[in-house]
C-alpha cells in the first residue's frame, strides 16, 4: 500500500520496531505468500496523521498488488481505487503570559498586555472573557492594534472575541484593570483572562494577572515667573501636586 506524504506510517503493534514492512517513506509492503484459488484476505495497517497537517487537507491512499500467475509469470501492479480521508480540525489555544503581577493605586488602572495564539491546525475564533475579580474591581479587554504591548490613546476598541485567527496566528490584547477607590493598601485583585475556541468550546486557556494596591506617591513641583525678576517686579509662584 502506498500512502501520501502527509501521514506517518506506524505498524499498529507494541514491539517498538515500527517497521511493518515500511520499505520507503509513505509506503508499506506486505508479502502475503501463496493464496489458494478462491481465497481472500485482509491486510490492516494504521497510520497517524501528522500534527501539522492543515484542517481540510485530503489524505489519499492507493493499494496495489503484484503477483505471479500459477505458471510463474509476473503480473501487476494492479491498483485499487483511491481512498480519501479529510483531516479534521483540531482546536488548541494558548494565552501568554500565564501570570503577571503589578502594583496599582486605589482608584487607578493597571494595564496587562496578553497574547492569544491559535495552536490548532485551522483558522479559529476565540471568545475572550475576564473573571475572578474581587467585588468592586473591574476589567476590560482592548485590542492592541499596533501590537506594542501598550494601550495607546487611539486603542479604544473593547473586544469579547478575536475574530478569525489563522493557524499559528496571534491576537494581541490589553487587559485594563480598574482598582476601586476604597481598596485597602496591600490588598490584591487577580483577573483571569480566558480564550475559548469557537471550533471546540472544550478547548481554552487562560492567564492570571494580579494587582497589589500601594499607597499613591505624591510629588510637588514649584516654578517662578519671571525666573529672573528685576527689583520691583511681581513674581508668581506655581505649585503643582503630582
Amino acid at each position: 500500500a502506498t500512502v501520501a506524504s502527509a501521514i506517518a506510517v506506524t505498524d499498529g503493534n507494541t514491539d517498538g520496531d515500527g517497521d511493518f514492512g515500511q520499505t520507503a517513506t509513505g509506503k508499506v509492503t506486505v508479502n502475503v505468500g501463496n493464496v489458494v484459488a478462491s481465497a481472500s484476505g485482509v491486510v490492516l495497517f494504521d497510520v497517524t496523521v501528522n500534527s501539522d497537517v492543515a484542517s481540510g487537507t485530503q489524505v489519499s491512499n492507493v493499494a496495489s498488488v503484484n503477483y505471479e500467475s500459477p505458471d510463474g509469470t509476473p503480473r501487476g501492479p494492479t491498483a485499487s481505487p483511491q481512498a480519501n480521508v479529510t483531516a479534521q480540525q483540531v482546536a488548541a489555544v494558548s494565552v501568554t503570559p500565564e501570570t503577571a503581577a503589578k502594583n496599582g493605586t486605589a482608584g487607578g488602572t493597571v494595564d496587562y498586555p496578553a497574547t492569544v495564539t491559535n495552536n490548532g491546525n485551522g483558522s479559529d475564533t476565540f471568545a475572550l472573557s475576564t473573571s475572578n475579580l474581587p467585588t468592586g474591581w473591574t476589567a476590560k479587554i482592548f485590542r492592541d492594534t499596533d501590537n506594542d504591548g501598550e494601550l495607546d490613546t487611539n486603542e479604544t476598541e473593547e473586544v469579547t472575541s478575536t475574530g478569525s485567527v489563522s493557524a499559528a496566528g496571534t491576537y494581541k490584547v490589553i487587559v485594563v484593570v480598574t482598582v476601586p477607590g476604597d481598596a485597602e493598601v496591600d490588598s490584591t485583585g487577580g483577573v483571569k483572562l480566558t480564550a475559548t475556541s469557537g471550533a471546540d468550546n472544550t478547548k481554552s486557556d487562560f492567564g492570571t494577572y494580579t494587582t497589589t494596591v500601594q499607597l499613591a506617591v505624591l510629588g510637588l513641583t514649584k516654578s517662578a515667573s519671571p525666573s529672573n525678576p528685576a527689583p520691583g517686579d511681581t513674581v508668581t509662584y506655581t505649585v503643582r501636586l503630582l
